[in-house]
C-alpha cells in the first residue's frame, strides 16, 4: 500500500508495481490521478480538508483488507 498525494510520477510507480493506493490531494493534477485511480478500483481518496485518525485508519484497512 503506498500513501500518496496523488502525484503521477509517485502513482505511475505503484500502478506499475501493482500496488494499491491511499490517495490525499492537495493541489493542481493530483484530484483527477486519484479520481481516475479511484474509478479503475485501486485508489482509496481522502480529503485533506477534513481528514481524521480514523479516516486514514478506515481507509488503510479497506485498501489492504477488502478484495477489489
Amino acid at each position: 500500500m503506498f500513501v500518496t498525494h496523488g502525484g503521477l510520477m509517485g502513482t505511475t510507480e505503484a500502478i506499475h508495481s501493482g500496488v494499491p493506493m491511499v490517495g490525499i490531494p492537495l493541489f493542481g493534477d493530483q484530484g483527477v490521478n486519484i479520481q481516475s485511480y479511484v474509478s479503475e478500483g485501486f485508489a482509496i481518496k481522502l480529503s485533506f480538508t477534513n481528514i481524521t485518525k480514523e479516516s486514514v485508519l478506515h481507509a488503510i484497512k479497506s485498501i489492504l483488507f477488502i478484495p477489489r
